[in-house]
């Protein structure tokens, strides 16, 4: 899969022998019109430019391929960089909804149990805890936990005493 080493880093050096230093060129350092504009298609986004080995300069972004990618046509290149790209772009907008305020306050709140499930529940369980028979302290546990795709239905719930359910946590 296409990899990015760099973003907005025009002044990025790269070396095929030791991974370092090969300045990426700047328009004013073209010799000919060619080259200029195929530096001016990478940088629109319109076709990749192969600068040295298996980099690719793509919009501002600069690419390794492996030898596979390497073989296709610069169509399908544009299609894998473009995947890449997308793929970053929805990894930090998965980030930014992970850590923002309103995601740790909003998102972690669960929906209650149903009143209907509850009661079946209770009557089910017989008021006791299926643990110890405990009546004291009861509360309604999910068998396999929200945190692990548990639903909040009345085969998913059961009831437990307080401790029981410490002892029990998150686990099936």
């Amino acid at each position: 899969m296409a990899k990015i080493i760099a973003f907005k880093k025009w002044h990025i050096s790269l070396d095929d022998n030791k991974g370092v230093t090969l300045d990426l060129p700047y328009p004013e350092k073209f010799e000919n019109n060619e080259e200029k504009e195929k530096y001016e298609k990478a940088k629109n986004m319109e076709a990749p430019t192969l600068l040295i080995e298996n980099k690719f300069l793509f919009g501002e972004w600069l690419f390794e391929l492996n030898n596979y990618e390497r073989t296709l046509d610069d169509e399908k290149i544009k299609l894998i960089l473009l995947e890449a790209i997308d793929k970053e772009r929805k990894k930090f907008e998965r980030l930014k909804k992970k850590f923002s305020t309103q995601y740790s306050t909003d998102e972690i709140k669960r929906k209650s149990i149903p009143e209907e499930v509850r009661i079946f529940v209770w009557r089910r369980d017989g008021g006791r805890c299926v643990e110890c028979n405990s009546q004291e302290n009861l509360e309604f546990d999910h068998i396999i936990p929200v945190s692990q795709g548990g639903s909040s239905t009345a085969r998913n719930i059961q009831l437990l005493c307080e401790k029981c359910n410490r002892q029990k946590s998150n686990k099936i």
